[in-house]
């Protein structure tokens, strides 16, 4: 498969936001997200997403010069986001950074995300708080009644959205364990890049409109469902996460946000929790695997090893989605950009 320079693509999708109107700092901060995703293997939420991105942008949906806002609202553990209409990786970036810094007088802080887009792959932020040194906790949800995507357990329609949740520790010697999940059994953007590349998907995932079980991504898309992850528990989860997303933090503008950190050295000193946490997952490794594994990963490991690896060759990218980027770059006038070709893989912004 072809592939791209990281730093190469990251420049390309900077350029391509600025240009649709995106502020220097949100328009970087944004495409080096999309890039880190797009190494870590997630391409549902890499740079498949620019096309979309710029649509939200000329519809309006998103304020591309929004610049988010912080302010504690009960003493300095508790913080508000206001991402102010614009994009919400900045937004969900300010948060950690105030949270962290919350953390170091008060070990305990939890900050609401509200009023942003789409926030990118929330595992990232907790990754990026468990490396320095906290147990962090995200869930989101809100505005069912515009995004109603998902069956409740043993319903025949959307009623809910995916309302993800990510969970972090430090982990040891290999870094953070990070599970990051949809409460639905597949992140939607996932539906979107078999729809795109004509894949079919596993089964067990969604519903067509009559309620049905699919696997043709189509069927997602023409009044369809997903089904909620192992039933009643993803199903209770996404319940949970929808009243926090907006019984309790508002109306949102997409979906609303609680990050929670603790520093780990509220109870325990560092070294000392690491060691632990080292011996135990050591151990999980260890266990022999199942027929059709080859080894027992750890939540979080793959995807590191998969970026180290793409940060050396390059990114493997998809035709498609190449595509998308490209007509992404002519509607705001940038100058076409090659063609993906096997011949040469190795492209400049």
């Amino acid at each position: 498969m072809p592939t791209i320079d990281a730093a190469q693509l990251e420049s390309l999708c900077a350029t391509i936001l600025g240009a649709a109107g995106v502020s220097s700092a949100a328009a970087h901060s944004v495409a080096a997200h999309l890039v880190e995703n797009d190494l870590k293997g997630v391409e549902s939420h890499g740079c498949s997403r620019l096309p979309s991105y710029l649509r939200q942008i000329a519809e309006r949906t998103i304020n591309p010069k929004a610049e988010p806002s912080c302010q504690a609202v009960a003493g300095a553990q508790v913080l508000k986001v206001d991402g102010r209409g614009g994009f919400g990786i900045p937004a969900m970036e300010q948060a950690l950074e105030a949270l962290s810094q919350a953390v170091e007088d008060t070990a305990l802080a939890a900050a609401g995300i509200v009023n942003v887009g789409h926030t990118g792959r929330i595992g990232a932020y907790a990754e990026r708080a468990a490396e320095r040194g906290s147990f962090a906790f995200i869930c989101g949800g809100g505005n069912h009644q515009r995004f109603h995507n998902v069956a409740p357990h043993g319903g025949r329609k959307g009623v809910l959205g995916t309302n993800p949740f990510a969970l972090a520790l430090p982990g040891g010697e290999r870094g953070p364990l990070v599970v990051d999940f949809a409460t639905s059994a597949t992140a939607q953007g996932k539906v979107m890049m078999a729809r795109n590349t004509g894949a079919a998907l596993p089964e067990g995932l969604i519903l067509d409109q009559k309620g049905r079980p699919s696997t043709d991504p189509n069927d997602f898309y023409d009044g369809g469902a997903l089904l909620p992850a192992a039933g009643p528990k993803g199903g209770g989860l996404a319940l949970i996460a929808e009243l926090i997303g907006e019984a309790l933090l508002g109306p949102p503008h997409e979906f609303n946000w609680l990050f929670v950190m603790m520093k780990v050295e509220a109870f325990r000193e560092l070294g000392a929790y690491g060691a632990d946490a080292e011996a135990f997952l050591a151990r999980v490794r260890a266990c022999p695997p199942q027929e059709g594994f080859e080894r027992v990963n750890l939540p979080g490991e793959l995807e590191r090893e998969r970026a180290a690896q793409r940060r050396q060759d390059g990114i493997v990218i998809d035709e498609t989605i190449w595509d998308g980027i490209a007509e992404a770059a002519g509607k705001v006038g940038i100058d076409p950009i090659p063609s993906l070709d096997d011949k040469d893989s190795s492209h400049g912004a």
